[in-house]
């Protein structure tokens, strides 16, 4: 190859109408390396080597490098197809990589060849395009070296995931619950009986798994040996679902033989099997009432309630009147202190149980129950 082949060029952008924003899908294969991954409404998603949630940084630094890719010379056909080996010399038959980006319908194909000697630039091919550019050799450092460099590090992604029953289950262990529509809180409705749930701590949960590092990719063979990873039988299940169509589902095995701090997890949209630190997933396993509400009464606005009825030592009811101010009405009728009705409420929402004294009860009469020592009764209305 002859110098004077090689004319100098100003350095020029090789695709200054490419807009990183605008690219649609990006592909990228080198020997057994291949990567195909599509942009949705929430982010990134690989479809080869398999279907699972993407990182978008790696993927949109990648098509930021291509939209800044510049080139210093041009080697025109004549000049390569006149040397022995042809492309081959280039590195460009076949080419080292192929990637390609799809901004919006159109597609560039860069076919990616050899070093110069000096090693700071690279020999560059726009798909069947006769001219070969010698570009930065800074895009190598955007490409990606393995399999799962693209994959999303999340155990558990739950954006744009619809459900409303969450199923946790350790061991014999299960537990449901249910969200209402209307006021978006939770109920405990499994194991019996239905409970408030404690709506915060659980979101906490949920929040916390969402967090939780996958370790290792271990493998994504769809025909791998689940009972290895002891997740023929999984020691642990959680599961969301969207009224009576389960929408995501992760199941928890064993620990590797070597580290007893991870455990492998597959999810059930997937076919490959992952470790995870035991320890993000051990909240998971908190005994049942730990997720019930231990307040016995959410907090009651005043305004929400028209009469109180009151039942120990002595009976009395208080009604609310105008301007929110209270009456007791029985046994005598006569105006309220409001800062002693107020205490009440506040009072009221401040219970809060410190143990399960029993699950189901039959028989109130050892709990001093049967009948109470103290009542308090809340109406909006006389009967309710």
């Amino acid at each position: 190859m002859c110098s004077s082949d090689l004319a100098p060029q100003p350095l020029s952008r090789l695709f200054p109408d490419l807009k990183p924003a605008l690219v649609s899908q990006v592909e990228f294969a080198q020997d057994k390396l291949n990567l195909r991954a599509f942009r949705t409404n929430d982010g990134w998603l690989l479809t080869a080597p398999l279907a699972y949630p993407a990182l978008a940084t790696p993927i949109e630094t990648l098509a930021t490098a291509v939209s800044e890719i510049r080139w210093r010379t041009k080697i025109p056909e004549a000049t390569w197809q006149s040397q022995p080996g042809g492309l081959t010399n280039y590195g460009l038959n076949p080419p080292r990589a192929v990637l390609r980006v799809y901004p919006g319908p159109d597609r560039i194909e860069l076919r990616l060849g050899s070093r110069t000697a000096i090693g700071n630039e690279i020999y560059l091919r726009i798909g069947e395009s006769p001219t070969i550019h010698l570009v930065d050799a800074a895009l190598l450092g955007a490409l990606p070296k393995t399999v799962t460099e693209w994959r999303s590090p999340a155990l558990l992604d739950l954006t744009g995931v619809a459900f409303n029953r969450v199923g946790i289950r350790v061991g014999p262990r299960t537990l449901e619950l249910d969200r209402n529509p209307t006021n978006q809180t939770w109920r405990l409705t499994a194991p019996p009986p239905a409970k408030r749930a404690d709506g915060p701590r659980f979101l906490q949960l949920l929040q916390h798994l969402q967090r939780c590092p996958v370790k290792e990719f271990v493998t994504d063979d769809p025909q791998a040996d689940l009972d290895a990873f002891g997740l023929l039988n999984p020691e642990s299940e959680l599961a969301f679902w969207s009224g009576t169509n389960r929408t995501v589902a992760i199941q928890f095995g064993k620990s590797p033989t070597n580290d007893a701090s991870l455990v492998f997890a597959r999810r059930s949209s997937h076919t490959n099997i992952v470790t995870v630190p035991r320890e993000w997933i051990d909240p998971m396993r908190a005994p049942n009432w730990e997720f019930a509400e231990h307040h016995l009464l959410d907090p009651l606005p005043p305004a929400g309630i028209d009469v109180i009825e009151v039942q120990g030592d002595d009976r009395f009811s208080l009604r609310r009147v105008t301007n929110d101010t209270w009456r007791v009405v029985e046994p005598l009728n006569f105006a309220a202190d409001a800062a002693i009705v107020g205490d009440i409420f506040q009072s009221l929402a401040r219970v809060e149980a410190v143990e399960l004294a029993k699950e189901i009860v039959t028989d109130f009469a050892p709990f001093g129950l049967a009948p109470p020592q103290l009542r308090y009764s809340l109406f909006t209305t006389l009967t309710n």
